[in-house]
């Protein structure tokens, strides 16, 4: 859809649909390039620009989230991480859920993974490989043999 808008230059139509996208966390660094690409090929190298920097962003936050969650496996600093991209309304992504999952599962709050993971699936994000093998591991933990038996024929 975004990319059918810039072609036709609607770009008015196309800010209203990232907003609501980002809105509903449904934004994707997918999208953001797209939106690139269109700005460049009418030569609107502002908007491109913001985009862009939008995206690097966007996944700096995920790096560093990740590094704070599986390399260092501090979860202080990844629930701050988490917080802060929350409070400047970075959109959280399928790689974002599977680091504060896994760093919660490593200290051992099986509780809050499971709420990520309804969180998760609510906002209609398609859980990964890693997401639900860390639902399996901890609900085997936690002989959760119903969701177990859903969950791990999908690896």
């Amino acid at each position: 859809m975004i990319s059918i808008l810039g072609k036709f230059k609607k770009f008015d139509s196309v800010s209203a649909l990232t907003n609501d996208m980002r809105t509903a966390s449904l934004l994707t660094p997918q999208t953001l390039l797209i939106m690139i690409r269109k700005y460049a090929a009418v030569h609107d190298i502002g908007k491109a620009n913001s985009t862009f920097y939008a995206l690097r962003r966007f996944k700096s936050f995920n790096i560093i989230l990740n590094g704070w969650c599986n390399v260092v496996g501090d979860l202080r600093e990844g629930k701050q991480i988490w917080k802060e991209m929350e409070e400047r309304g970075i959109l959280r992504d399928v790689y974002s859920y599977s680091s504060i999952m896994s760093c919660y599962s490593k200290a051992g709050n099986v509780n809050v993974v499971f709420r990520h993971f309804d969180k998760m699936k609510a906002l209609e994000i398609e859980p990964d490989r890693k997401v639900y093998r860390l639902q399996c591991s901890d609900s085997c933990s936690c002989k959760r043999e119903a969701f177990v038996s859903s969950s791990c024929r999908l690896r």
